[in-house]
């Protein structure tokens, strides 16, 4: 979830809730400070944990309907994230997936979603798609 900001827009744009996966603790503690400053903590929950570890042990009653993925330029592990994700049955059959990528990325990621849609913002590339 990084510091936040794809989340906190869902929530200025009416979403009910959010919740951020983050395992930087420094990114973690920037995340608490955005939310408490602009009092939507009551909104939000926070996990410390790898989105792996998190889709797994989600209840089949947790449904989400947008997942917002932002890994670091260099990595590629949300890959193998997504397909755990997938896998699960955690998303609602009308969602939404948003990763946000360097524009010269090229990760396989059609292989695992449909993608519906592809804008570039400067450096970055943000992919809508679904399973």
């Amino acid at each position: 979830s990084g510091v936040g900001s794809f989340g906190i827009e869902c929530i200025s744009r009416g979403a009910k809730k959010t919740t951020f996966i983050e395992k930087d603790i420094d990114a973690q503690t920037i995340l608490k400070k955005n939310l408490s400053s602009l009092k939507i903590e009551e909104r939000s929950e926070i996990f410390k944990e790898s989105t792996t570890k998190f889709f797994k042990r989600m209840k089949n009653n947790d449904k989400f309907e947008i997942l917002f993925f932002d890994p670091p330029f260099s990595e590629n592990f949300f890959i193998d994230e997504l397909k755990v994700l997938k896998n699960s049955t955690i998303y609602k059959k009308n969602h939404l997936i948003v990763i946000h990528r360097e524009i010269s990325s090229h990760d396989p990621i059609d292989e695992i979603i449909t993608i519906l849609l592809t804008r570039t913002y400067g450096r970055s590339k943000v992919i809508f798609g679904t399973f």
